[in-house]
C-alpha cells in the first residue's frame, strides 16, 4: 500500500507529501509509535470514565475531578514515545515539507486515539453485554 502510494505521489504534480517520506524508514514507523501511544492513552481515559460513571457511580462531574491527577503521570510517560515520534517524523521530512510531516503527525494522533476509544471501549462494552450479569438485567446496556 505504502509502494503504491509512493507511485502516486511521484506522478503526482504538486504531492501533499514528499515521495521520500513515504519510503523513509523512520517515518511510518514513528508515525505507527505515535498512533500506539495515542490509541492506549485515549482508550484507557475513555475506559476508565466508563467504569467510574457505570460501575462506581460517580456524577459526570466527580468523574472529571477524579480524573485530573490521570494527565500528568500518563503524559509524562506518553510523552517520551510521542516526542521521540514525532521528532523522527520532522527529521524524514525533506526541506521544506515539515508542514506535510506535521500534519501525518497529528493525522496519527487522532487516529490513534479513535481507535483507542472504539477498539477498547467496543471490547469493554461487548465483553459486558456477554456477562451473567447482563444477561439477567436487561434494561441496563
Amino acid at each position: 500500500m505504502l509502494t503504491a502510494l509512493a507511485v502516486r505521489l511521484r506522478r503526482a504534480a504538486h504531492p501533499l507529501l514528499a515521495p521520500g517520506m513515504v519510503t523513509d524508514r523512520a517515518f511510518w514507523p514513528a508515525a505507527i509509535a505515535a498512533a500506539t501511544g495515542f490509541f492506549a492513552l485515549m482508550g484507557v481515559l475513555f475506559l476508565l470514565t466508563r467504569y467510574l460513571q457505570e460501575q462506581r457511580g460517580f456524577t459526570p462531574t466527580e468523574t472529571a475531578l477524579a480524573l485530573l491527577p490521570v494527565p500528568p503521570p500518563s503524559s509524562a510517560g506518553n510523552a517520551a514515545t510521542v516526542n521521540a515520534a514525532s521528532t523522527a517524523m520532522l527529521r524524514a521530512a525533506p526541506a521544506g515539507r515539515s508542514g506535510s510531516a506535521a500534519a501525518v503527525n497529528e493525522t496519527a494522533f487522532k487516529l490513534g486515539g479513535a481507535l483507542g476509544v472504539a477498539v477498547l471501549g467496543g471490547a469493554a462494552f461487548d465483553r459486558a453485554a456477554s456477562s451473567p450479569r447482563a444477561r439477567r438485567s436487561p434494561s441496563h446496556c
